[in-house]
């Protein structure tokens, strides 16, 4: 499941978001977010979900960081998520050291 991911250079926050939710997975029942603080590696788990069909989705990270902020309105109304992916329904965001590099090997893939 592709993700969308807004930041550029070293250091800088990067917003996690999935504008294919709807297509892919329909109505989002069900979150689970990482903590704040929580460390993640790129091409893990960074999000786990439940649909209105009960399947099991998870969304992978593309960037490795720790993460600075999740979107505690999700957890109420994980609609947003597949309503407005890049404004209110933005998923996380992570603080990477190591942005470009990573970025890079996105490309390469």
């Amino acid at each position: 499941m592709p993700c969308g991911f807004r930041g550029f250079g070293r250091n800088v926050p990067v917003s996690v978001s999935d504008s294919d939710f709807a297509a892919t997975v329909g109505t989002p029942e069900d979150l689970e977010l990482p903590q704040t603080g929580d460390f993640l590696e790129q091409g893990s788990a960074c999000l786990k979900l439940e649909s209105a069909d009960g399947r099991s989705h998870v969304l992978w990270t593309p960037v490795s960081g720790t993460v600075i902020e999740v979107n505690a309105d999700l957890t109420y109304d994980a609609a947003k998520a597949v309503q407005d992916p890049y404004g209110e329904g933005w998923l996380l965001r992570l603080e990477s050291g190591n942005l470009e590099d990573e970025l890079d090997g996105l490309a390469e893939e």
